[in-house]
């Protein structure tokens, strides 16, 4: 089995050389699509490549950007992700529909951080254009109710180290 796994990925190695080789740059197209496809693969890293070839094309810039952070979320890295859903959100293009699910990921990502108030925050925007827009009702209240929780969680007073703490790594 380990054999075939290995061969079945030089195999896939040299077929992605080959698209590379058949793929203009600037076939804006093929790469989203190549992207959609390595991302449904569990190929992360590949599809994060092609998204941001795809990202040059004004047509697909915010679905691009949008994978893009997708894909960093699937890695576990939340703070690239919201560098680039902040980066879709911001674009000049931006449609109302894209904004509004842009915002719902960004308010995905600050929940998955425990940073229920700039979760709410988002899902509220999202809540005001379309209260049925996927679960955001369900999520903007529990985000309400875990951030005002948090808060009364959170002391006023700072806190300190304990001495059994190392202050080195």
């Amino acid at each position: 089995n380990e054999d075939f796994q290995v061969s079945f990925a030089d195999v896939f190695d040299e077929f992605k050389k080959g698209v590379a080789q058949q793929v203009e740059e600037t076939d804006y197209e093929t790469h989203y699509n190549l992207g959609i496809a390595y991302k449904e693969m569990g190929l992360l890293e590949d599809a994060v490549r092609e998204f941001t070839l795809a990202q040059r094309s004004s047509e697909r810039a915010i679905g691009a950007l949008t994978m893009i952070g997708l894909c960093y979320l699937e890695m576990g890295n939340t703070s690239e992700a919201l560098k680039y859903f902040l980066k879709g959100l911001n674009t000049e293009n931006v449609t109302p529909e894209e904004a509004m699910a842009l915002r719902y990921e960004i308010g995905l990502a600050y929940e998955s951080m425990g940073r229920f108030r700039e979760a709410a925050k988002f899902y509220e925007k999202v809540h005001a254009m379309d209260s049925s827009f996927r679960d955001v009702a369900t999520r903007l209240s529990e985000a309400r109710r875990l951030s005002t929780e948090q808060s009364e969680d959170e002391s006023p007073e700072p806190r300190y180290l304990s001495y059994s703490t190392p202050l080195s790594s």
